[in-house]
């Protein structure tokens, strides 16, 4: 019989005051040489886009002009009564100062919440690499003495799918290299962009997350494969929204391509200072049965039809998103202390479909037990209660696909961290 395993995250918080944390929405989005009017009046529909998917970081590549930049962040981020966007300073293209094309990278972020301490770019054959290090404004700075820092990277490698575009590629993201050689380790680096990676295989990917190969990142989809018209992985498609160009502008051919990334540095996997928060990744109005059509094409799933519109009409690419966690800085005996007094799991998955969760807690609480897909879904939910002492919860996972799954329950605020759980039954 065929055997169904399933990897499970619960991530609960801490509630006794030791670390305090909220999230950070991130989102890369290749904006497809804006500010280019086709159609006009594109950034109304970026607004209408963070609208229904708000962020406090956006990174984008193709934009083409200061004036697009400002555009962004008046008119698409810095509306309804928000005030507190800023961008980065924008700079020409200096890697190919004299192209007939130049397209760039930018960075977006709330100021309420960050403050961007220093930006930077590095030099390439093809385009700059774009660097933005950002420090958390800790409401608690004082009491901490500490801030976090995320080091940003924004990129947009070479496109086309022979040799001398993969050669191009992996020289792109060796001149990165040759910059990260001299930070330290244990910085939380985040690298977004547009890839143009075919496979999982392209020498430009294997560059960035095989360990082997001196790769820091990790890719929190962990979809190893041949992405180019993959019906199997049609689900991290990104593009493209069209089957074909619309206003003599962007590229055709239905969703087929995973192009576009967000990837993480290890360290961020765990319980640092900033943490991926798993199930949160998205190619935002992929519903997962667009392969090789527009998006307008397919069934609508999860997505309005207005921002499955307003995706198709904006870009040729979706954007991608995810979630960190910031962990406040707290002593570092007061948290092992916490931990080694915590609660433990015991877990185990039955024929019946059932997902059986021991759990051994200091205090009686409840929370919405929220079972997401890989692809960052919510697949269902229900209220969970957990009662002071050992217990055992089930969760009904009949009818469930072969998979990996995340459970959240963020209002239990126990603190668990990252905890995987493997699941194996007939």
């Amino acid at each position: 019989m065929l055997k169904k395993v399933l990897i499970v995250a619960l991530l609960l918080f801490s509630s006794f005051g030791l670390r305090a944390q909220e999230t950070v929405e991130m989102m890369f989005y290749n904006v497809l040489n804006f500010p280019n009017p086709v159609p006009d009046g594109r950034w109304d529909t970026l607004r209408t886009i963070l609208e229904y998917r708000p962020v406090d970081i956006l990174m984008i590549c193709e934009l083409k002009t200061e004036e697009g930049a400002d555009l962004i962040l008046n008119e698409s981020l810095n509306v309804n009564g928000e005030t507190s966007f800023a961008r980065a300073e924008y700079v020409p293209q200096q890697s190919n100062p004299g192209s007939s094309w130049p397209l760039q990278q930018m960075l977006f972020y709330d100021s309420d919440k960050f403050t961007l301490q220093s930006q930077d770019y590095q030099l390439t054959q093809r385009r700059d690499i774009n660097e933005y290090v950002l420090y958390y404004n800790d409401p608690d700075l004082a009491v901490h003495q500490d801030t976090s820092f995320l080091d940003i990277y924004v990129l947009h490698l070479k496109s086309g799918d022979g040799d001398y575009e993969e050669g191009q590629r992996k020289r792109m993201v060796d001149s990165l290299y040759a910059h990260l050689v001299d930070r330290p380790g244990n910085r939380n680096l985040v690298l977004a962009g547009d890839f143009n990676v075919y496979s999982s295989q392209d020498d430009a990917y294997q560059r960035l997350t095989n360990a082997a190969e001196g790769g820091v990142f990790v890719d929190p989809l962990q979809t190893p494969g041949n992405w180019h018209n993959s019906y199997d992985l049609r689900n991290v498609h990104t593009q493209s929204s069209r089957t074909g160009s619309i206003f003599g502008d962007g590229s055709g051919g239905g969703m087929d391509d995973r192009f576009d990334f967000i990837l993480l540095s290890g360290n961020m996997f765990g319980d640092g200072d900033f943490a991926y928060w798993p199930g949160s990744y998205s190619s935002l109005g992929n519903t997962g049965d667009c392969f090789n059509d527009g998006i307008l094409d397919c069934d609508e799933g999860s997505y309005p039809e207005y921002l499955l519109r307003s995706l198709f009409n904006m870009s040729d690419h979706l954007p991608v998103y995810l979630e960190l966690l910031i962990n406040e800085a707290v002593p570092n005996e007061s948290l092992a202390a916490r931990k080694a007094a915590s609660w433990s799991v015991i877990n185990s998955f039955g024929g019946d479909g059932q997902l059986s969760i021991w759990l051994d807690s200091p205090l009686s609480s409840s929370s919405d037990l929220h079972l997401y897909d890989q692809y960052g879904r919510l697949v269902r939910s229900e209220k969970m209660v957990v009662s002071a002492g050992l217990q055992q919860y089930s969760y009904d996972m009949a009818g469930l696909p072969s998979g990996t799954y995340f459970l959240l329950a963020p209002e239990l605020r126990l603190d668990l961290g990252l905890r995987p759980l493997k699941f194996v039954g007939p």
